[in-house]
């Protein structure tokens, strides 16, 4: 190039010099005051044209061979790293105009292999699905004239095995728009991702057919992560930070389990390796307080401190509560001595008796069936007084126990009398049913315990001043009185039934047949009220033909109308005393229609006064709805 170039840089040259003598000439003409002033223009001219043609061509000449002698300059360097390095023509073309070693190495190729097979451009081992992708993110970054980015593609080597790579471009405006390439292998990272993405997605899953949440936790940060497409956790946003105050704080965990849930979390802070706690956390879309289990795992840094903590939780509500249960029954047990006592536990789903405590009763001996009827059966023939053991039988009953948990009735009560030395003793026995906390069986708890002086005691008091004169219920202050004493004893979960009842037309029955006749009707229905009634009620007279009833622990649901309805029946009589006779009830139900028996026996008395309104022998529950006025309106018109 130096000597095709050369004639024509010294012809520039002469041609430069004549035109500057001529214009030296020429000023030497016109300037008759200083002779010899153009001539030395002139040559100064002619020196400094030279002067900078030669400097001009060299600068030509040299920098045109400048490509020629870089790759010789740099081919050491480029042929020791480790990575693919090439050059191409321009991003059109993607001609190869350089490649080391490596570059052709990734592909598996030798340079003179990748010659002789046609990979001479830089996209021809691109797989052909990622081939159009790559060329509009080159096309769009050539548009924007960055001049170097990187990109991921994938390339299929020689032997067929599909690679990925990651490419940064650099753009050399200075020759002509060509493009220097650095790639380096990145399959094993890419393989290292798509198992984590799969493990991630499989993670995910799974935590969706769960019933876990899954917290991740930032020890140092004290920030809180979860995937929003999880389940809300508390209503909290996907990132939280001040954990666990932001939480606690934000009304989400109930007073009461505020001090263990912060306990739980300085576990972690501390540096524990893993910890658990069960805490009471409000469920927004249930609009209540649930049980929640949380386990934590910490994950330690390289230096042995804690970093991030992987915090699962889920609803244990109902476990929960059946361990609360089953805990007050064993209480129960506990508190009351042994030798007064037996306790059975029997597996109500498998009809079989698996544990006995106590020795009031003895042992069962090993030759006796574990099914239920056996069991009983066994008891009633050895160890319960004669009159009493229908009463037991019955108690016991696997179908009646069955009917009643059936119908949400988990607890119940009797009272019998057990033979000791001969002897008729008192003795009560309850039941709870309750789902086993560790497995879908339904248990039934009974306890037996003696309460022979306690019984006696009560039986002594009824027939002393506290009992109605005419019919032997309680009057009117000692039912006040033990009804109070029920309500104070009463759980937070327990109900009762406070029952006002009125014989329909009692003046007219007693104006009709006379006064005796009208005590008789009372004492007739005393007797049956008597009858119909638990151990475990209270039965009243408070005056005139107004009786109270307390129906004690019951559901005050559609068992509780349907046990008012039968005695509204039993009490209906329309022959034994010539005219008809019949009852009206009013119901109230404790803890929510009131807290007192005055709350109670008011809200009873507006529903009574309902009932009568509706017509004879009937009952009704109270109303808050409803007022003395309101009913009164109802009953004037037409």
């Amino acid at each position: 190039m130096f000597r095709k170039s050369l004639p024509v840089f010294f012809l520039a040259m002469i041609i430069v010099s004549l035109s500057a003598i001529f214009y030296a000439a020429h000023t030497y003409e016109q300037t008759e005051r200083l002779p010899g002033q153009g001539i030395h223009a002139a040559i100064l001219l002619s020196l400094l044209a030279v002067l900078a043609v030669t400097i001009a061509a060299f600068v030509i000449v040299f920098r045109g061979q400048a490509p020629k002698r870089r790759p010789a300059d740099v081919y050491p360097l480029t042929m020791s790293i480790p990575s693919g390095i090439c050059r191409i023509e321009n991003f059109e073309t993607g001609r190869i105009i350089f490649a080391n070693e490596f570059y052709y190495g990734m592909f598996g190729y030798t340079e003179e292999e990748a010659r002789l097979g046609g990979f001479t451009t830089a996209d021809f081992t691109v797989v052909p699905e990622d081939l159009a992708a790559l060329k509009e993110n080159i096309r769009q970054n050539f548009t924007l004239s960055i001049n170097w980015y990187e990109t991921e593609v994938r390339h299929v080597r020689k032997d067929g095995e599909v690679i990925w790579t990651l490419s940064r471009y650099s753009r050399d405006r200075s020759l002509a728009g060509s493009v220097t390439v650095v790639m380096i292998d990145i399959t094993d990272r890419k393989r290292m991702e798509e198992k984590l993405r799969i493990s991630e997605e499989e993670y995910r899953i799974a935590t969706l057919h769960s019933n876990k949440h899954i917290l991740r936790l930032d020890i140092r940060t004290r920030i809180s992560y979860h995937q929003t497409s999880l389940p809300p956790v508390f209503d909290v946003p996907p990132v939280l930070e001040n954990v666990p105050e932001s939480i606690i704080s934000s009304g989400a965990i109930a007073q009461d389990s505020a001090d263990a849930f912060r306990g739980f979390f300085d576990t972690i802070y501390r540096g524990e390796r893993e910890g658990s706690v069960v805490v009471s956390a409000y469920d927004r879309g249930a609009e209540e307080y649930r049980w929640y289990h949380f386990d934590f795992t910490s994950i330690f840094d390289d230096g042995g401190k804690p970093a991030q903590a992987i915090i699962s939780f889920y609803d244990v509500t109902l476990q929960r509560q059946k361990e609360l249960a089953f805990q007050r029954w064993q209480q129960t047990y506990n508190a009351i001595p042994k030798s007064a006592t037996n306790y059975y536990e029997y597996n109500l789903t498998d009809d079989r008796f698996e544990h006995e405590e106590g020795g009031m009763f003895p042992p069962l001996p090993r030759v006796i069936s574990r099914k239920l009827r056996d069991v009983t059966s066994f008891i009633a023939r050895r160890h319960i007084y004669k009159e009493d053991a229908n009463i037991f039988l019955t108690f016991m009953s696997r179908d009646r126990l069955l009917e009643n948990y059936a119908s949400g009735h988990h607890t119940d009560k009797t009272e019998f009398r057990r033979l000791a030395d001969g002897m008729p003793k008192w003795t009560s026995i309850s039941v709870q049913l309750i789902p086993d906390p560790y497995s879908p069986d339904v248990k039934g708890y009974f306890l037996l315990e003696d309460i022979d002086e306690r019984k006696k005691a009560e039986l002594s008091l009824q027939e002393r001043s506290t009992l109605d004169s005419l019919t032997g219920l309680l009057n009117r202050a000692t039912f006040i009185e033990k009804f109070t004493e029920i309500l104070q004893q009463s759980e937070s979960e327990t109900q009762h039934a406070l029952i006002m009842l009125d014989i329909d037309n009692f003046k007219t029955i007693n104006d009709t047949l006379g006064h005796s006749a009208g005590d008789a009707l009372l004492l007739s229905i005393a007797g049956k009220l008597k009858y119909a009634l638990r151990t475990d009620d209270l039965c009243g007279r408070l005056g005139g033909d107004e009786f109270v009833i307390c129906l004690k622990s019951m559901n005050l649901g559609k068992p509780l109308e349907t046990r008012v309805s039968d005695l509204c029946h039993m009490i209906c009589d329309e022959r034994s005393w010539g005219v008809s006779v019949s009852a009206s009830f009013g119901i109230a139900g404790f803890p929510y229609d009131g807290l007192t028996f005055d709350e109670l026996y008011k809200k009873a008395d507006i529903a009574l006064y309902r009932a009568k309104a509706q017509g004879r022998g009937r009952f009704a529950v109270y109303d808050p709805q409803l007022s003395f006025d309101d009913i009164a309106a109802a009953v004037k018109q037409p």
